[in-house]
């Protein structure tokens, strides 16, 4: 009796002894990784000697939102959104970059589901049809929600994933194929505020009348500051994101097929949102925001004025 009891004794003082973070291992005995305030996703199509079967396509996720395929092959090279709610619009704004040898081009597109659209859209690598036998390229994209399609814009949203997507193919010779693709997705995750970490703001109105409460935005981004989104309706009406840091950035706004870069030395960073464009501001030490902005407000018939603007703000 007396020796069980020393036995249990010796057990008892081993647990308390045991360190706090234990009870944290997996099964394995690893240590489980805490989660951070972000999700990474990789989607990477690479294949080479004309051998494209069950290599051309990969696919990816986007919380809140649907999920996507990246797909590169001889006859077909795009990426692909399926959003999950059919009700809701949806919205892939990209800053593009082709180059096919012959030339290039850079220019923002957007392609958007409505309710007057299909079930997914999609938006291509190659610059023409027949496509080109070489090509390079780079999009930087937000894929956002934009609510139920006749919404007033009162609607809570799914946050925005960011991503880039990077290519080489050559289809010169047939039998001798090949493509590397690769996409690299960002979305936030809330229950975190563990760097690295994203967090976003968004603003959704349609029609003038339903501008007032719906046509700001801000958020308490952990590691950058407060960003304020401003989208008012009318011509001469603010559209801006003010970010409150004592830090300088560099802006650059990217619209139509231009792209302009400044430096702001000195927080607060602050910038104008043009109408089809997208902001990208940088930090020195790899603090990221990224923005797309869609509007229209000079239609006499003031219901058919909206604005649509979607940030995600990233720190490593």
């Amino acid at each position: 009796m007396m020796r069980l009891l020393l036995l249990c004794t010796a057990f008892a003082l081993a647990l308390a002894a045991m360190p706090a973070h234990a009870s944290a291992k997996t099964p394995g005995g690893t240590a489980a990784p805490p989660e951070s305030g972000l999700v990474t996703q990789t989607a990477i199509v690479d294949w080479r000697g004309g051998d494209f079967k069950d290599r051309e396509t990969r696919g990816f996720n986007l919380p809140g939102i649907g999920y996507g395929r990246l797909v590169c092959r001889p006859n077909a090279q795009y990426i692909r959104v399926y959003p999950s709610r059919l009700s809701r619009e949806t919205s892939m704004l990209n800053w593009t970059y082709r180059d096919w040898g012959k030339g290039n081009e850079s220019a923002i597109r957007e392609d958007l589901k409505t309710k007057f659209t299909g079930r997914s859209f999609a938006e291509g690598l190659n610059k023409f049809g027949p496509l080109e036998k070489t090509s390079t390229g780079q999009f930087d994209g937000i894929v956002s929600d934009r609510g139920p399609a006749d919404s007033s814009g009162a609607t809570a949203l799914a946050a925005p994933t960011t991503f880039r997507l990077t290519w080489e193919w050559n289809f010169e010779k047939d039998g001798n194929e090949r493509c590397y693709a690769k996409a690299v997705f960002t979305s936030e995750r809330k229950s975190s505020e563990k760097t690295p970490l994203a967090r976003s703001g968004q603003i959704i109105w349609r029609g003038d009348a339903n501008a007032p409460n719906n046509d700001s935005s801000i958020t308490e981004i952990p590691g950058i500051g407060r960003m304020t989104l401003t989208c008012h309706p009318g011509f001469f009406g603010e559209r801006s994101i003010l970010i409150d840091t004592p830090a300088g950035a560099t802006v650059t706004t990217r619209e139509g097929s231009e792209s302009e870069t400044a430096p702001q030395p000195l927080g607060p960073v602050t910038t104008d949102l043009p109408n089809n464009s997208m902001i990208f501001i940088s930090f020195d030490d790899g603090r990221r925001v990224v923005l797309s902005s869609r509007w229209k407000v000079n239609d006499p018939d003031g219901s058919k004025n909206f604005c649509a603007i979607a940030a995600q703000a990233t720190v490593p």
